[in-house]
């Protein structure tokens, strides 16, 4: 019973790194395109 919670745990936390690093890659694309805006009106 206590191995089925772990694994519940554990799958929850790795789906949860996979939102924390989906927002990253979100925030590291706006950040691009900023720079390319930016690079655009030099």
């Amino acid at each position: 019973m206590l191995v089925l919670v772990e694994i519940i745990h554990h799958q929850r936390s790795v789906s949860n790194n996979k939102i924390q690093t989906g927002r990253q890659v979100l925030l590291d694309l706006d950040k691009l395109l900023l720079d390319i805006r930016a690079l655009k009106y030099l």
